[in-house]
């Protein structure tokens, strides 16, 4: 049994009562014999509060296997530098040691890499050096890579490249991550980089959300929703928003908001409208404080309820993309205030 095994028997505690030192004698052990990863694991358990191992050895153990050319170790000396917690901040040698491990093909290296090149941070700002790196990186399945390379600032208009992003992204939802099973989902289901696949699309949505994807559950409910494919069963749609709208997404409640209002996959009730419009209205969402602003402007029955309709309005202007429809619901709000002309005999 290796040290490292060692050190994972004292820290899960299954086979042998949980023991953190022995857990960090071990440790420390294996990263004294040359192992960068057991170095760099060793920061990870500093930076967490798990190691009694002192700062100063653990940079140490560190910067040895940094020196001996290890990518995991070299990263990790790179951010120590970088972020300036544990020693002082030194970008001139995060630079050399994230460039020494981005070369040797450490992936977190190379994103880092990108990041820096694009934002010009410590570095000279090159667009073409940045994209170079993301892609080093999202080779080998980096998520942040390929989501730098998904932004419209680094998309390319190349088809090409479009489908190979998407074999990447398709890469890394086989492998099991969350974000990569919603985003090949949407591509499906819009055709982006691939030839448009629907149920394909739903598939992956909905392996996304089973893994707890608040994100991928919105999008499907939208798929849903348009008619694009059928529910699992009928009330499907609205499962998924109630559950994104439990743990405080906000879009989430303004579009059970929708759904209680126009009868989608639940019959109309504009007591539930009003009650989801509302949470979603306080939280800021400007749609929701603008639908609420509607809604009221359409029951009410004094001059109260047309007032609280106003302010609704009022708080969704302060989002410039619906100032103008703001201003037209306080207009129709306004209207009702104004007593009618007695009908002509």
């Amino acid at each position: 049994m290796t040290g490292y095994a060692l050190r994972n028997l004292y820290a899960e505690g299954v086979l042998a009562p949980a023991d953190p030192d022995k857990s960090a004698m071990w440790l420390e052990r294996v990263a004294e014999m040359g192992s960068g990863v057991a170095a760099s694991q060793l920061l990870l358990d500093l930076e967490g509060g798990g190691t009694r191992v002192p700062a100063e050895r653990v940079i140490a153990l560190l910067t040895r296997a940094a020196l001996a050319g290890d990518p995991s170790a070299q990263a990790g000396l790179g951010r120590v530098f970088h972020e300036g917690v544990l020693v002082a901040r030194d970008p001139g040698a995060a630079l050399r040691w994230f460039l020494a491990a981005a070369q040797a093909g450490q992936s977190f290296a190379q994103a880092w890499m990108g990041d820096m090149l694009l934002m010009g941070q410590d570095v000279i700002a090159d667009r073409d050096e940045a994209v170079r790196w993301y892609r080093e990186a999202a080779a080998q399945g980096h998520v942040g890579a390929l989501q730098a390379l998904s932004n419209p600032g680094l998309r390319s208009d190349d088809p090409r490249e479009a489908q190979a992003l998407f074999r990447l992204w398709l890469a890394a939802a086989e492998n099991g991550d969350l974000l990569a099973r919603r985003v090949v989902g949407e591509h499906l289901v819009r055709g982006l980089g691939v030839e448009a696949s629907v149920p394909e699309g739903v598939r992956w949505l909905r392996l996304a959300r089973e893994g707890g994807s608040t994100a991928a559950g919105l999008v499907l409910a939208a798929v849903l929703l348009q008619g694009q494919a059928e529910p699992a069963y009928p009330t499907e749609p609205i499962d998924l928003l109630a559950a994104a709208a439990a743990e405080g997404n906000v879009d989430a409640q303004y579009n059970l908001g929708v759904c209680h209002r126009l009868g989608l996959c639940v019959p109309v009730d504009l007591g539930a409208a009003r009650g989801w419009y509302e949470r979603a209205a306080r939280a800021g969402q400007p749609s929701a404080q603008l639908a609420l602003g509607d809604l009221l402007t359409e029951t009410a029955t004094d001059a109260a309820g047309i007032a609280e309709a106003i302010e609704w309005y009022r708080a969704a202007a302060a989002a410039s993309a619906l100032t103008d429809a703001a201003a037209a619901g306080i207009a129709r709000a306004e209207a009702r205030l104004r007593p009618r002309a007695p009908a002509t005999p």
